[in-house]
């Protein structure tokens, strides 16, 4: 994500992506922008840092908390008939 595109209160995900770090992305809140980095506050748990922990990450890791939602899985209603044995 580009710093253009940021904003101080905005929500966003950040982390390596998949086969770095087995890929885990954290939710946080930008406090701050830099030349380099961006300061985040966690708003979840991330390993041994608690909420409201403040990292500096370069925006190359950074994406939008909207862009990287999951889509709701809709479960399929019809009746699947059991063959009896």
């Amino acid at each position: 994500m580009k710093k253009s595109e940021m904003s101080v209160g905005q929500t966003v995900v950040f982390g390596w992506g998949p086969g770095i770090g087995g890929g885990k992305k954290t939710k946080g809140v930008v406090i701050k922008l830099n030349p380099v980095n961006a300061k985040i506050a966690i708003i979840e748990k991330r390993n041994r840092s608690e909420v409201g922990a403040i990292f500096n990450a370069p925006y190359v890791l950074i994406d939008s908390a909207i862009a990287v939602a999951k889509p709701k899985t809709i479960k399929s209603t019809r009746n699947v008939a059991r063959i009896a044995a």
